[in-house]
């Protein structure tokens, strides 16, 4: 399944040294929706309406800022959704939701406001007693949709790559010369060039502009053979940068052009020392900045300052360290947080100012005045 937690670290060069930094995440611009407390969110959208999807345990919530709502199937309304355990969502380039289930797939359309299913599990190569269901969602530039599925009960699946032909409104198998099938998928993502990526247990495949599937060289040092790739996720930048984890401990950034994987040091994240911090989704925002779903809480990295954005001064209340399973991000920066237990959590990503007085700063020496500029 889709892990969803990320951290992010950068090395930098000080005075001949390798130094890790850290900024601070403000625990007083957390909100909790306790509306959802005790619900497990295992996939979070924030669509272009400002509405946040939720699929949980109970099923699929919609929350528009002031309600919550809950979808359920019902038999005398062909236009309701027809799965109740749903996993990931995905917003397509026609405003359309996409939600993976469980031997279906279901679409709202807001125009319609009604849901269609379509069915998947037929085409993986087991029974649908071995619950295979839908993971990720992508999309490539040309507007084809592509779903990765993978097996409840981690079952190998003969087909785990789909896609949605727009004129036959039917899922179709994705293969390609040379590779006979794809066996569950964990996660995907599309690049700024329109290349497709899917990361499980055949390892890193790649579906370039021109639709081929091609295999990608292994993470070094990592066997995703097997269910090795079972807890990885991939998410791509707008740089086009690759990134894939795990855990912490290896996070991998793939520069496609120059074919050459990178290796993240996040040892010095005080936070982090000694501890398997596992990781369930990377996300970029607007800004490209990256966000971290880890087993820990929020993790982010600032691009301009280079420090690894985390809650420093240690835990403050009980959600600073909650297990994040996914994240989304909305037009106003907020990061809205689907977690274990703790349900829905929004963190206001707001500049956080510090006051200084006369006699701080490098040794006391900041002087009395009055400030006329800020710079």
């Amino acid at each position: 399944m889709k892990n969803r937690l990320r951290i992010i670290s950068v090395i930098i060069f000080l005075s001949g040294g390798l130094q890790t930094l850290h900024a601070q995440l403000n625990p007083a611009n957390l909100t909790h929706y306790t509306e959802m407390d005790g619900n497990n969110i295992f996939d979070v959208l924030a669509d272009q309406f400002g509405n946040i999807w939720m699929t949980t345990h109970n099923g699929l919530v919609r929350f528009d800022g002031y309600e919550f709502t809950r979808y359920y199937n019902d038999p005398n309304d062909q236009g309701s959704i027809s799965i109740i355990l749903v996993n990931s969502l995905f917003e397509d380039s026609r405003g359309r939701i996409w939600i993976g289930g469980m031997n279906e797939i279901n679409v709202f359309d807001p125009k319609t406001n009604a849901f269609r299913a379509f069915p998947f599990g037929h085409l993986t190569g087991i029974t649908e007693s071995g619950q295979p269901a839908v993971v990720t969602i992508t999309e490539d530039q040309s507007g084809r949709l592509y779903f990765g599925a993978h097996s409840y009960y981690g079952f190998d699946l003969t087909n785990s790559l789909f896609s949605f032909d727009e004129y036959t409104e039917t899922i179709q198998i994705v293969k390609s010369a040379g590779i006979q099938s794809v066996s569950n998928i964990t996660d995907s993502s599309t690049d700024p060039a329109g290349n497709s990526w899917f990361i499980g247990r055949n390892g890193i495949q790649r579906i370039n502009r021109e639709g081929t599937l091609q295999p990608i060289a292994p993470l070094p040092g990592v066997d995703l053979t097997g269910n090795m790739g079972d807890g990885y996720v991939v998410a791509s930048d707008q740089n086009g940068d690759i990134w894939m984890a795990s855990h912490l401990s290896n996070i991998h950034v793939y520069d496609s052009g120059n074919e050459h994987f990178t290796k993240l040091d996040v040892s010095g994240i005080p936070e982090v020392n000694n501890r398997d911090i596992g990781i369930s989704e990377i996300h970029f925002d607007e800004q490209n900045t990256p966000w971290l779903a880890t087993s820990v809480g929020l993790i982010g990295y600032s691009r301009d300052s280079g420090q690894w954005i985390t809650f420093a001064d240690g835990p403050v209340n009980r959600f600073d360290e909650t297990f994040v399973f996914s994240l989304d991000s909305d037009t106003f920066g907020n990061i809205w947080l689907g977690t274990w237990q703790h349900g829905l959590i929004k963190y206001e990503n707001k500049l956080i100012f510090n006051a200084y007085k006369e006699g701080d700063g490098i040794d006391g020496k900041l002087t009395g005045g009055w400030a006329y500029r800020i710079v």
